[in-house]
C-alpha cells in the first residue's frame, strides 16, 4: 500500500481513512506487488516476462522437436508454464506429407457427414 499509494496501514485508521477505502485500494494493486508475490511466487512475473517465457518456450520446443532429441525440452517461465510443457511429451512435429493427408482424411469425413465444422 505505501510503494503504489503512498499509505502507511499503521496509521490509516489514525489518519481518518476508511476502511472501505483502504479495501478498494488493496482490491486495486497490481498482480506483482509485495503482497501477492508472498502468496504466490508467480506473480512476479509481468506480462511481458510471460510473453518472452512463451517466445522462449515456442522456440525451444521447435529447435528440440528438429533435433529429434528425447525428453522435455528445458522451460521458463512461472511453475504453470513449466508444468504445461510436461503435458506435451507424447507429441511429435508432422511432416508436410501427413498433414495433408491428415486433411484430406478429415475433408472426406466431412463430405460424408461424419465430422462437421465447429463440431467438438
Amino acid at each position: 500500500m505505501r510503494r503504489y499509494y503512498g499509505l502507511d496501514l499503521r496509521t490509516a485508521e489514525a489518519s481518518g481513512v476508511p476502511a472501505d477505502y483502504v479495501a478498494d485500494l488493496a482490491s486495486a494493486l497490481p498482480p506483482d506487488c509485495a503482497t501477492a508475490r508472498a502468496e504466490d511466487p508467480d506473480a512476479a512475473w509481468s506480462r511481458t516476462d510471460l510473453l518472452l517465457a512463451t517466445l522462449i518456450n515456442t522456440v525451444t520446443d521447435a529447435a528440440w522437436g528438429l533435433s529429434g532429441a528425447k525428453g522435455a525440452p528445458p522451460r521458463v517461465g512461472p511453475r504453470w508454464m513449466r508444468e504445461a510443457g510436461r503435458k506435451r511429451l507424447g507429441t511429435r512435429h508432422m511432416r508436410a506429407a501427413d498433414m495433408e493427408a491428415q486433411l484430406a482424411r478429415f475433408a472426406r469425413a466431412a463430405e460424408e457427414g461424419r465430422v462437421t465444422l465447429g463440431q467438438q
